[in-house]
């Protein structure tokens, strides 16, 4: 181990480390959210690239029918969502136009299609914006607070 790789493994300290994406990433966002020191490894360069600007934090706003209809078709398409609660998806389509911002929609639909690459993309997306971390934090803490709200107006049940 040379001296500048000493130097970078004491810079990180973790509680955690998840290696890998899949069902370990959703972990790790999961308990980064719980305030832990994560360290996550992945591929999420990888992932389809998504601009995110401040005013994307923003409850409403903008909502093309393409990101309305991808939101409906994750629902929809969702295998743990039960055949008998599929029609409450347009409720969670329509009311997330009022309810989350852009991220959270964006968010809420990569949840739904289980899709963790994808949602730690879109976290990394607001450090991209030159947000600090704990405003990032904060703001994907109250996007999933607000996404669980609505799962529940809606009566939307999962498995």
């Amino acid at each position: 181990m040379t001296g500048s790789d000493r130097q970078a493994a004491k810079a990180l300290t973790t509680t955690c480390c998840i290696v890998g994406g899949g069902p370990g990433m959703m972990l790790g966002f999961l308990l980064a959210l719980l305030a832990g020191t994560i360290g996550l490894s992945c591929r999420a360069s990888a992932v389809e690239s998504v601009t995110l600007e401040p005013a994307d934090l923003k409850v409403g706003g903008s909502y093309p029918a393409q990101e309305r209809q991808a939101l409906l078709g994750a629902c929809q398409g969702n295998f743990k969502v039960p055949v008998e609660n599929k029609s409450r998806c347009g409720c969670v389509a329509d009311m997330a136009g009022t309810v989350l911002s852009r991220f959270g929609r964006l968010l809420m639909t990569a949840e739904l299609e289980r899709n963790a690459d994808k949602v730690f993309a879109l976290v990394d997306r607001l450090r991209d914006t030159g947000m600090p971390q704990a405003e990032a934090d904060s703001a994907s803490h109250s996007s999933t607070t607000r996404i669980n709200d609505l799962i529940e107006t809606c009566a939307l049940e999962e498995r």
